[in-house]
């Protein structure tokens, strides 16, 4: 039981399991802002194609 304790909180290679665990749980915010990001500009860019070719 206290080897699962200490691979749930990363203590079991110091501060460079934790460091590794932080970067892992960060990975899936950081990919939804940049999937949103590319998202927004992508849907902007689309959205001045249409009100071009309606003005012209």
């Amino acid at each position: 039981m206290d080897t699962f304790r200490r691979l749930h909180f990363g203590n079991f290679a110091g501060l460079f399991s934790k460091t590794i665990y932080s970067i892992a749980g960060f990975m899936p915010v950081i990919l939804a802002l940049t999937g949103g990001y590319l998202w927004l500009s992508r849907r902007n860019k689309r959205a001045k194609k249409r009100v071009s070719r309606a003005l012209s």
